[in-house]
C-alpha cells in the first residue's frame, strides 16, 4: 500500500509540471518598436492623462501569462504623482472600443507605471500578474483611476524623426463623453510576460512511467 501511495504522489507531482514557464519576461505584444529614448527636444505624441486614455487592442492566441504591461512615454508635464495607470480589459475585436470607455468595469488588471523625469522619454512598465486565454485584449493607459494622476504622452516623433518603428493603429478615449478615436501608427505599448511550454520529455516519461507502475501495483502484477 505505501509504495502504491509513493507512486500516486509521484504521479501528481510530475503532472503539476507538465506545463512550466519560460525563465525571465518575453514581449508577448508591442505595437511598435523603441528606437529613441532619452532627453526630448520638440517632442509629440499622444495625450495620455485624466482627459484622455491611451492603448491598443491585440490578439492572444494561446494561453499566457502577463508580468507588466506598459510603453514609450514622454512626462513633460509636471502635474500629479508622476504615474499613469496601466489596465487589461476584454475586448470584442481587435478594432473593437472597450465595453466600458471609462474603464469603470469590465477591468481584469492594472498596474500603477512610474514615468519618466520631466523631458525625459523612455519604456517605463508596471507589474501584474494575469493569465490570459485566447481572446482578444486591450491594454489601455491613462490616469484619475486607480491611484494614478501623473499627466503624459506616448510618445511618437521628436522634432518629426519619428521615436518608434511599427505601424500598429492605436487609440484613444475621450472621457468627457466616451468617443473612441483612432490615431495614426507610432506610439507604443507593450505587454510582458511568459507563455506555458511543455516540461521536458524526461518528465513526460516519468509520468508515464508512474501511470503504469501504479495499474500495475492495482492488478497485482
Amino acid at each position: 500500500m505505501g509504495s502504491a501511495r509513493s507512486l500516486a504522489v509521484l504521479l501528481v507531482l510530475a503532472a503539476s509540471l507538465i506545463v512550466t514557464p519560460r525563465a525571465g519576461a518575453d514581449v508577448l505584444y508591442q505595437s511598435a518598436t523603441n528606437v529613441l529614448s532619452g532627453s526630448m527636444t520638440g517632442p509629440s505624441g499622444i495625450e495620455t492623462d485624466s482627459s484622455f486614455f491611451s492603448g491598443v487592442n491585440f490578439h492572444v492566441s494561446t494561453p499566457v501569462h502577463v508580468s507588466q504591461i506598459g510603453g514609450n512615454f514622454g512626462d513633460f508635464v509636471s502635474a500629479g504623482n508622476n504615474e499613469i495607470f496601466g489596465a487589461i480589459v476584454p475586448v470584442a475585436s481587435v478594432k473593437a472600443a472597450p465595453v466600458q470607455a471609462d474603464l469603470s468595469s469590465n477591468v481584469l488588471a492594472t498596474t500603477l507605471i512610474t514615468l519618466p523625469v520631466a523631458g525625459q522619454s523612455a519604456d517605463v512598465f508596471g507589474n501584474l500578474s494575469l493569465d490570459l486565454s485566447p481572446g482578444n485584449y486591450g491594454v489601455v493607459f491613462g490616469s484619475g483611476k486607480f491611484g494614478a494622476t501623473g499627466e503624459t504622452i506616448a510618445i511618437t516623433s521628436w522634432n518629426s524623426v519619428p521615436a518608434n518603428t511599427g505601424g500598429v493603429v492605436t487609440y484613444t478615449l475621450r472621457q468627457s463623453d466616451g468617443a473612441f478615436f483612432t490615431d495614426a501608427p507610432g506610439a507604443r505599448y507593450a505587454v510582458l510576460g511568459t507563455v506555458p511550454e511543455p516540461a521536458s520529455a524526461a518528465m513526460l516519461a516519468l509520468v508515464g512511467i508512474a501511470a503504469v507502475a501504479i495499474r500495475r501495483r492495482r492488478a497485482g502484477v
